[in-house]
Parts: structure tokens; sequence; C-alpha cells
């Protein structure tokens, strides 16, 4: 409305719009209508510039708001459901007017401008002073539900951003964590690929290389096996342990205890002697 408002210049005429209480009988008649509380007398000249300014579409407004604009409807308000039927019916008129002084010029034209058209508004279609105030509480109630309504939704999305905050800050972390733990597990295959390196180079360099196991281990072999194993073993070890002898010591006896739990005991000074010389 307040763009409609800019117009108010293009809308200083010569001829004025009036009203009067009389009824428009001819119009009535063809509308069937209701009581007519009210007959607008449009001059030709109005409804003329009227059409110009809609046709335009320079500005977004009706022809009922150029009515109000115009001061056509003192004192009373229009119900909406009869905004259209008038707004129809001003249609009507600008387009009659406008084909009207198409081609005429002078004094004729002068003349045909000065020419009125009438719009009759029902009684049924005006708002009744004395239920305004009903409507208007009614409103105000209506207004006030709505705006509850809208402070429950507000607070419902300022609760859902919140939510969407520690949802966002939630996913930021998992992922962290995520690349965190990624980081580890890559740390921790180097490590063992570097442990694997330093036992494949540093494991038993001082030892014989004849001397490593090539087989299956204790645990998992037969008994016969086993013995056949022990006796290596027996072998092996003494040789690996030939360096006690510098150190004015003799080896008697050897504990061992297998994966399983097995207890394993192998005796160098009794009647079981190993190969190794």
């Amino acid at each position: 409305m307040s763009d409609a408002l800019n117009i108010h210049d293009q809308l200083k005429f010569k001829s004025k719009i009036s009203f009067t209480s009389e009824s428009c009988l001819n119009y009535i008649r063809r509308q069937n209508s209701n009581e007519v509380i009210l007959t607008l007398i449009i001059p030709v000249e109005i409804l003329v510039k009227w059409n110009k300014i809609i046709k335009s579409k320079k500005f977004p407004v009706s022809l009922v708001d150029l009515l109000y604009i115009s001061q056509g409807l003192p004192g009373c308000c229009l119900k909406p459901e009869a905004t259209d039927r008038i707004e129809r019916r001003l249609k009507e008129l600008c387009s009659v007017a406008s084909k009207s002084c198409v081609g005429i010029s002078g004094n004729n034209r002068v003349k045909k401008l000065k020419q009125v058209k009438k719009l009759a508004i029902h009684r049924h279609e005006v708002e009744d002073p004395n239920e305004l105030p009903r409507r208007i509480a009614s409103l105000e109630e209506e207004k006030a539900k709505l705006q509850e309504q809208v402070d429950s939704l507000e607070a419902k999305c300022e609760s859902l951003v919140e939510e969407v905050l520690e949802f966002t800050q939630d996913r930021r972390r998992v992922t962290e964590l995520e690349q965190s733990v990624e980081n580890v597990n890559d740390e921790n295959e180097a490590l063992q690929a570097y442990i694997q390196t330093l036992l494949e180079r540093d494991c038993c360099k001082h030892c014989d290389s004849t001397n490593a196991n090539k087989g299956l281990t204790y645990d998992s072999v037969s008994k016969t096996q086993k013995q056949r194993k022990l006796k290596e073993l027996k072998t092996n070890a003494e040789k690996s342990l030939w360096f006690l002898e510098t150190f004015g010591l003799k080896l008697d006896s050897l504990s061992l205890i297998a994966l399983d739990g097995e207890k394993v005991n192998l005796q160098y000074n009794g009647s079981q002697k190993s190969a190794y010389q």
C-alpha cells in the first residue's frame, strides 16, 4: 500500500469522485442486488486515468486501492468478499470509459471526460460498525494465539539449532578420533614392520645359523618327534652355551617350559650325552 501512495500526485484531476445515498436503479436491477447503501459517482476522466495506471503495471495496486486512495469510500470499509466484485465492476467501467474516448478530441473529448459512471455499494458489502469491536477482539485473540505459536516455533528452532551445532561438533570429534585411530594404526604397522626388521637383523646374529629351529615348535609335534627335537635342542643348547666354560662353569641341566605349559628338563651329566664335542 505504501507504493500505492506514491501515485497520489497522478490522481489529481479537475473532476472528483462523489457519492450519493440514492440507488443506481438500472445497475441494481441487472445485478439483482440487495439494498444499496452508497452509490459512487466516478467521472470518466478518472476511469480513463485509472485504466492507464493499471495497464502500465508500474505500480502494484488494484482498482479498489485506487478507489481508497482517491477517497472514493469515505467513512466505510468494504468486506473482503465484496472486494472482488467491486474490482471486476471497476475494470468494466474503466474499459468502457477508455473505449468511449478513442477517436474523439477537442470539445467532444472534454464533454466525454466530464461524464460519469455509477457504482453501487450494497449494505451487506460494508462492514457493520457495531460488529467491528467484536471482530477486532476476535482478531486480537487470534493474533495472540498465533503469537504463542510463533514463540513456540522460535523456541523449537533455537533448540534445533543447538542440537544441530552439538551434532556437528560431535561429528567433528568423531572424525578427529577416527583420524587419530587411523594414524595410530599406521604407526603400529610401521612399528611392527620396524620390530620385525630388527628381529630379522639382530636375532641370533651371534649364534650359528644351523642352531635355528626350522621345523614345528615343541608343543605342536607328537611324542616321538618331541624326543627327537629334545635331542637336537640339547646339542644346540650346549653349542650355544659353550662360553660358560670360559667363566669356569659347566652346564649341568637346562629347565624349560613349553608354550602349552609342559615342563622340560635337559640333563648334561647323566647317561644321555649330547652329540656336541
